[in-house]
């Protein structure tokens, strides 16, 4: 059973950012407040992106970032799954290929990984743009290609930033149904942040308001 356990705080600029969370397998934990508010900072520190100045950050028992200890994992030794605001794929590489990245970089190339991606374009519709290119998708296409790219390494934890931030409207409801229904069998730990409150009452099975780096509401 997973369990992501987040408490401390960093420091951003001359904002103290306080984080306080604690995450169960098959939960969506929704991050909401508005822009500068701390939110993505709370994902970076989550990822290993950044690090605590104080405070613990654990998952399953593994310590990711202890101050106190100098105890710190790396963000590739963490088992996450990431998406960022923009999508971030390499145009050089098909679909199938931008999805299966994460993995080959690693060295990893099987016909189970093969099988994987396959699954991943079915499951979010893109098995007939598997050997386009991403600058011939839609917006919404292409983070749904992100998705997939997080996921393909079957991560324990998933942390959404934004990610249907620049997508028409239309786009967006398609996205976060299919995200929707993905997230309702997901047996890991997942971190949504958006200062879309229908996003959060989407996908998310609890929330956390914040502003200005402090917990406002839980």
């Amino acid at each position: 059973m997973v369990k992501l356990s987040a408490h401390g705080s960093t420091q951003v600029g001359e904002m103290r950012i306080a984080i306080e969370l604690n995450v169960g397998a098959g939960e969506v934990v929704g991050v909401i407040g508005p822009n500068g508010a701390g939110k993505t900072s709370w994902l970076r520190c989550i990822a290993g992106i950044i690090g605590l100045n104080e405070g613990l950050i654990t998952c399953d028992e593994t310590v990711w970032d202890d101050p106190a200890t100098k105890s710190w994992r790396t963000p590739e030794r963490r088992g996450i799954g990431m998406v960022f605001q923009q999508p971030a794929l390499f145009d050089h590489l098909s679909v199938r290929e931008n999805v299966a990245f994460p993995m080959r970089a690693r060295g990893l190339s099987s016909s189970l990984l093969e099988e994987k991606v396959e699954e991943l374009l079915r499951r979010f519709d893109l098995e007939r743009y598997g050997d386009t290119r991403p600058s011939q998708l839609s917006g919404g296409e292409q983070q749904k290609v992100a998705v997939a790219r997080a996921l393909v390494g079957e991560p324990k934890v998933l942390l959404l930033d934004e990610p249907f931030s620049g997508i028409d409207v239309e786009a967006r409801q398609t996205i976060r149904a299919d995200l929707a229904k993905f997230l309702s069998s997901f047996g890991g730990a997942c971190v949504l942040v958006s200062h879309d409150s229908h996003d959060v009452d989407a996908l998310a099975t609890s929330r956390i308001e914040i502003d200005r780096g402090q917990l406002r509401q839980s």
